[in-house]
């Protein structure tokens, strides 16, 4: 194909017939060979697919991030339900030592219409749904990480350990 452009018009040419693209019996030609395609289907099943519990209630101190779940090792986070017992804690998640999302009250992310859910509770993509002192976070994708997954919070003001996590499942792929 070239293009020709005449004193008024600019066209399509095909080099090997001298036909303008788009005159009947013609069409602009767009046809590709692709060979040797591969990927990867994020939503298949794993061997490694695992659910952590977290059965034991962690007390929460203030002023500093306490650990309630944490994995070192590669793999994929599908994502987490945890349950506390009070909606004025500080929420924190980490992947690889970075902060996903970090100093933020359960109380402030009920208050978004996309997150706030008075009734029930999902891990289906839906991505963050508070329901009082409780948090589902589920994404469409997974979230690879290389080194270490950590879920903490911080009881944000609570009388001494008054405030903690009670309990948690947290989805995830353990690669190594």
């Amino acid at each position: 194909m070239a293009i020709s452009q005449g004193s008024t018009q600019t066209s399509v040419v095909d080099q090997a017939t001298g036909n303008k693209a788009g005159v009947t019996g013609d069409r602009l030609k767009v046809d590709t060979t692709i060979s040797s395609i591969s990927g990867a289907v994020t939503a298949s099943f794993s061997s490694k697919t695992r659910v952590d519990l977290v059965t034991t209630p962690v007390p929460l101190s203030t002023g500093s991030y306490t650990t309630v779940y944490t994995y070192s090792g590669s793999g994929y986070l599908l994502g987490f339900s945890a349950e506390f017992n009070n909606a004025a804690v500080l929420f924190r998640l980490q992947v690889d030592g970075e902060n996903i999302m970090t100093g933020q009250t359960l109380t402030t992310l009920g208050g978004f219409q996309s997150t706030s859910n008075s009734t029930d509770r999902r891990q289906s993509g839906s991505g963050i749904v508070i329901n009082g002192a409780n948090i589902d976070w589920s994404l469409k994708q997974p979230i690879k990480f290389n080194s270490s997954i950590t879920i903490a919070a911080d009881a944000n003001g609570g009388i001494l350990f008054a405030r903690q996590l009670t309990q948690a499942l947290v989805y995830i792929i353990k690669e190594t």
